[in-house]
């Protein structure tokens, strides 16, 4: 679920492109090798002390790996930059009281994972994570929540699971296991020759949201394939709509700037007269389907469904037999709830029931591959 404002705290910098304060980073220069020399490129080596990682250089892929997962809750894994090897924030340590606030306030996510997948759907999913000015990093885990309840006060910060619920093993050189509650084992692997694929959250944009198609990059329009898995009563459609910007807005009148904001009363209404042209994505309970739809280049895409119900039913005039519609954004949503998470690269989990419901995020799982 995408917060809006998601910022960091006590001047901490973002995960991408953001330099520490205190002087524990700079734009150029912030990473230093083994022999304490700068190295301004990119990083060669993924170490770990004390449950802090580090990196001999300023940017780099991470590509994560989820090998396994019994937990009873769908958990969400996320990453944050710390200022030394101590785990240090803006001169907060990990003992500190206010540490998991402050950790959570600057965090991305990694991904969700699912406790109970649908029939038929591998739940051995992936994330490219990009990193610029990275050097230090920490793993946390909010566990039956996700970053952006966390945010809007619906997830309590004694939810999230810091470094001493991890274990860290090696796998092999730059490639660790990360061990987490709920026997949760993800594989963490530097891996600069990793590549986005078509339609992931860019390197810009994901330490702002994540359930995004971003084809801003893309310059020419983009033939997507969709599977849907579904295990749920509620009969819902699935789609996606363009937005004007990070933080949800709809254009209306094309002139490339947002007129309708999340949380304004007429949101719906535009997010439908801005949806992807496709067949409803829809598949009967336990079933599997492919749609195929076309996007537009360059351009932001968030997802929707609609629970018992039809675009036309919140398009037509009579507002009295609108059915339950949730987004991407969590101010769009009436109930202040999630219910859409980043399950890997291009992969989503949906929640059908009011307030989160059972919370389990395979009521329609929508995997999206661009040809």
């Amino acid at each position: 679920m995408l917060s809006q404002g998601w910022g960091s705290d006590n001047g901490g910098g973002s995960v991408n492109g953001g330099a520490t304060e205190n002087g524990c980073g700079t734009d150029n220069g912030g990473a230093t090798d083994n022999g304490g020399g700068v190295n301004t490129g990119i990083a060669t080596q993924l170490s770990s002390t004390n449950k802090t990682f580090s990196l001999n250089g300023n940017s780099a892929k991470l590509n994560f790996l989820l090998k396994r997962s019994q937990a009873g809750s769908v958990n969400e894994i996320a990453l944050f930059e710390v200022d030394d090897e101590q785990g240090t924030i803006g001169g907060v340590s990990p003992d500190s009281s206010d540490y998991a606030r402050i950790a959570s306030n600057r965090a991305i996510s990694v991904f969700s994972v699912l406790n109970d997948p649908p029939q038929g759907f591998s739940n051995n999913l992936n994330r490219i994570i990009e990193l610029d000015n990275g050097q230090f990093f920490r793993l946390l885990m909010v566990e039956d929540g996700t970053l952006d309840g966390l945010g809007n006060g619906s997830v309590n910060v004694s939810q999230v699971r810091l470094s001493e619920s991890l274990t860290v093993s090696d796998v092999s050189e730059n490639s660790f296991d990360l061990g987490f509650s709920g026997n949760i084992t993800v594989e963490m692997q530097l891996n600069n020759q990793a590549t986005q694929p078509i339609g992931s959250v860019s390197s810009n944009l994901q330490n702002q949201q994540g359930e995004l198609i971003d084809l801003t990059s893309v310059t020419t329009n983009q033939t997507a394939t969709f599977t849907l898995h579904r295990e749920a009563s509620f009969d819902s459609i699935i789609g996606w709509y363009e937005i004007a910007d990070t933080n949800g807005g709809i254009d209306t009148d094309n002139d490339g700037v947002a007129d309708v904001a999340v949380g304004d009363a007429n949101y719906k209404t535009a997010a439908m007269q801005n949806r992807v042209a496709m067949d409803d994505l829809q598949v009967s309970d336990g079933g599997t389907r492919t749609f195929t739809g076309e996007f537009e280049a360059g351009s932001l895409f968030a997802a929707f469904m609609i629970v018992d119900g039809t675009p036309g039913e919140l398009l037509d005039s009579d507002s009295g037999n609108d059915p339950r519609t949730y987004f991407s954004y969590i101010g769009a949503n009436s109930d202040g709830a999630d219910h859409v998470r980043m399950l890997g690269n291009n992969v989503f989990g949906f929640e059908d029931l009011a307030e989160g419901g059972d919370k389990d995020f395979n009521d329609g799982i929508v995997s999206v591959e661009f040809n």
